[in-house]
């Protein structure tokens, strides 16, 4: 390469690396001030939204026991839930499942239940198949009895309360009535 080709390139190369320090100087000062503003709006909407949760969570307690204490006249004998204007409110049955008695660990409860001939409801590394236990159970292939013996019990799933606004009639009541949401 001739003096002045090199001279050149390289000028060409300092010049394209200048301007592109200038943008990206430019570049970080932008993301600074963006930074510095999403900051600012976190610290602004995680108060507030803070503040909202609390209330919620508060709100969605007392929801809680009014429906508890009231569950009688609230439904019928086999209703679980129920539609009212705003939502729906009740109880879903959780899923059963069988689980080690305190103090009992799962290689106990493993030992156990291959002892009494049940080794295909053990896993190979000695930990009780839970689901298929529970499954052998209800099928009448292993007795509530050989289970307990072998430190495990049947959990009955349990009703578990529920809730779900239905945001449309929300939104239509308020527009009837000529609220708005707080934000």
């Amino acid at each position: 390469m001739a003096q002045g080709e090199g001279t050149s390139v390289v000028g060409d190369v300092e010049k394209l690396l200048l301007r592109i320090g200038r943008k990206q100087q430019e570049f970080d000062a932008i993301q600074g001030e963006l930074d510095a503003k999403v900051a600012a709006l976190r610290k602004d909407y995680g108060e507030r939204l803070k503040a909202r949760a609390a209330t919620l969570g508060t709100l969605e307690g007392d929801l809680q026991q009014l429906c508890e204490r009231e569950r009688g006249r609230l439904f019928g004998r086999e209703e679980k839930s129920t539609k009212i204007l705003f939502g729906w409110v009740g109880w879903r049955k959780g899923r059963d499942s069988v689980r080690c008695v305190e103090g009992q660990s799962q290689d106990e409860a493993a030992d156990a239940l291959a002892t009494r001939g049940y080794e295909s409801l053990v896993s190979v590394k000695r930990s009780v198949r839970r689901s298929e236990v529970l499954a052998a159970l209800k099928q009448g292939r292993i007795s509530q009895q050989v289970i307990e013996e072998a430190g495990l019990e049947f959990v009955e799933g349990e009703d578990a309360w529920f809730y779900k606004v239905d945001a449309s009639a929300v939104r239509q009541y308020l527009s009837e009535h000529g609220e708005v949401a707080e934000g």
